[in-house]
């Protein structure tokens, strides 16, 4: 039971992370297009 709890709470921060990771492209990408039109 106590490894099924554990590959969930994987699983969770897993997810987290590759959200995160696809919003934090997602700014990157945006800035660099602001940074073009400020240019």
């Amino acid at each position: 039971m106590q490894q099924f709890v554990r590959n969930a709470v994987t699983r969770a921060i897993n997810e987290h992370s590759r959200l995160f990771n696809e919003a934090a492209d997602h700014v990157l990408r945006v800035s660099e297009e602001l940074n073009r039109r400020l240019a």
